[in-house]
């Protein structure tokens, strides 16, 4: 944890200081393993580099509605560029003159590259129930595209049958098996898959109702183990725990609120969105409050949240203030 903090700080500082910050680059720099762009980008091949830069145009599609904030988030995206180019070697003028047929081809293949990325835009709101829900896989997001699920609305009408959801699982575990050689990497993919495949299975009714096995062969499907999902529930929000403790804000009903919005970690309290975040607060107010009466017990609650507020607005960079004086009392 302590190794991840300092990774993300010499993230964060090197991104300020070239200008180019922003808590979306951030995270996906960190998920890429991008902690020392310097050092990083000199290994960073041309495909890389594609794939890292039509990542960053999804994840900013939905935000970005005018045409002055689509234009800064080009500029910024253009100045890691050059950064890159110039720590690769990699230069935008090194390609060599092509034939006709071979200049036909790759107009062919930039058509369909465009065309995919526009898939990917327009499924920028599936990525974000993904990542909110701690599912996020490359892979796992690209099949979901090509099966035409975009949203998280499609992920219970889309994906209809055990069949066609044991499908999209396999077809990610296929390309996944040549990258992962090491067992806790295949372990975080199995568990990111059942945790993909109970996500689906909760939001339609068929899937609920019954399981294929093998051919048409229906069975029940058994119910969930509640108490064994709320134990692996509690061990994974171990790390929350223990820091809402260390930071003197623990409230049962804060640490319930962020692990239900896929919270597990200190880490991820940056990827709350301003409307979560006044869910979260709001309904540990309401929830508290209708137990507490004892004035002094009450500010005591709304110092903890005012902390809570200032520290995940350090993480996200979200600047507006929101936490005001309660109007529960």
């Amino acid at each position: 944890m302590a190794a991840e903090a300092d990774n993300k700080k010499v993230l964060r500082a090197w991104l300020k200081k070239e200008d180019v910050y922003h808590s979306d680059l951030e995270k996906l720099f960190l998920e890429k393993g991008i902690t020392d762009p310097l050092e990083n980008f000199k290994t960073m091949s041309e495909k890389e580099w594609d794939t890292l830069r039509n990542e960053a145009i999804v994840i900013r599609a939905k935000d970005l509605k005018d045409q002055k904030a689509k234009t800064r988030w080009e500029q910024k995206l253009k100045k890691v560029e050059k950064i890159w180019r110039k720590q690769s070697g990699i230069k935008s003028t090194s390609i060599k003159k092509k034939s006709a047929a071979a200049s036909k081809n790759a107009a062919s293949g930039n058509t369909a590259d465009n065309e995919q990325s526009k898939k990917y835009e327009a499924a920028a709101s599936l990525k974000d129930y993904m990542r909110k829900n701690q599912i996020f896989d490359k892979d796992l997001f690209e099949i979901l595209v090509k099966n035409e699920v975009t949203n998280e609305e499609e992920i219970g009408t889309k994906i209809t049958t055990k069949k066609q959801l044991s499908e999209i699982i396999r077809e990610v575990r296929v390309l996944r098996t040549a990258d992962i050689k090491e067992t806790t990497a295949r372990q975080r993919l199995d568990k990111t898959l059942t945790k993909f495949e109970k996500l689906v299975v909760a939001k339609n009714e068929k899937l609920k109702k019954t399981s294929l096995k093998s051919g048409d062969d229906e069975k029940q499907l058994k119910d969930w183990d509640q108490d064994k999902e709320k134990e692996a529930a509690d061990k994974e929000g171990k790390d929350i725990k223990e820091w809402l403790q260390k930071e003197n804000i623990w409230l049962t009903e804060l640490y319930d609120g962020l692990i239900k919005n896929g919270v597990t970690s200190p880490y991820q309290i940056q990827c709350l969105e301003e409307t979560e975040f006044d869910e979260i607060v709001r309904t540990v107010r309401v929830d508290r409050f209708s137990n507490v009466k004892d004035q002094s017990a009450r500010n005591n609650i709304d110092k903890m949240l005012v902390k809570f507020e200032k520290l995940w607005r350090k993480e996200s960079g979200i600047k507006k203030t929101s936490v005001t004086k309660n109007t529960y009392k």
